[in-house]
């Protein structure tokens, strides 16, 4: 028996070329939340990544200030820390509160934090620290992305008021905006982190014969013995 043509199925080219355009708006779509999905998960990380070097950053300047007891900030890009010990080399040991605040020292240890041009980015600027009261770009990276442009308020990474009010400690403002590499939906937007944080070792120096007065700010600063210092020892 001779088959008939007539009865085979099959699809004309028109309904071939519907279901391929019909095929192509579905995958369109489900692509589509796929590539947002995996988008917004970059962003996420991106962005979580930036605000815990950024964090920890904090943690650790923090902790070199409140173990200091003079600060001194230079040009709003750079803050020294001095620290005293107790020397026991010499016998009996010296003491740190006879030490801190002199201009120098054996049993005084400088951290430094300074913010520089950033190795990454172009108009953009990194955290350094270096134990030492120099510190460059060869001293530990320690946060990157940092921004001053189109930050509201920014005055400067690090500031500190030229007197110490008597009964007070000295203090040191932080304020570091990060960018976060990204764009839409604002998320690109700074991430920043401000704070005013006390040196609990504070010293000052007093004019010699004078007495720190509610009046009569101290200096903020290191000092020697002959000015003589005040103490706020913790």
């Amino acid at each position: 028996m001779t088959p008939d043509v007539r009865d085979e199925g099959g699809f004309t080219l028109v309904e071939l070329v519907v279901t391929m355009a019909l095929l192509g708006v579905v995958l369109s779509a489900v692509t589509a939340v796929f590539l947002s999905g995996s988008h917004a998960e970059l962003n996420l990380n991106t962005r979580f990544r930036a605000q815990e070097a950024a964090r920890m950053a904090l943690t650790a300047l923090r902790k070199d200030a409140r173990n200091a007891c003079v600060a001194n900030v230079v040009s709003g890009t750079s803050v020294t820390f001095a620290t005293a010990k107790v020397d026991q080399t010499q016998t009996p040991p010296i003491d740190a509160t006879t030490v801190c605040g002199k201009t120098a020292g054996t049993n005084l240890t400088m951290v430094t934090w300074c913010v520089l041009a950033s190795p990454t980015a172009l108009n953009q600027y990194a955290l350094y620290r270096n134990t030492s009261s120099t510190c460059n770009s060869s001293s530990k990276l320690i946060a990157d992305n940092l921004i001053t442009s189109g930050v509201s308020g920014f005055t400067a990474f690090f500031t500190s008021p030229a007197t110490i009010r008597y009964g007070e400690m000295q203090s040191v403002d932080v304020d570091l905006p990060i960018k976060i590499p990204s764009s839409g939906n604002g998320i690109g937007q700074p991430y920043r982190l401000t704070q005013r944080i006390a040196l609990r070792n504070t010293v000052w120096p007093t004019t010699a014969g004078t007495a720190c007065s509610g009046s009569a700010p101290c200096n903020q600063g290191a000092c020697t013995v002959a000015g003589g210092c005040g103490y706020a020892w913790n």
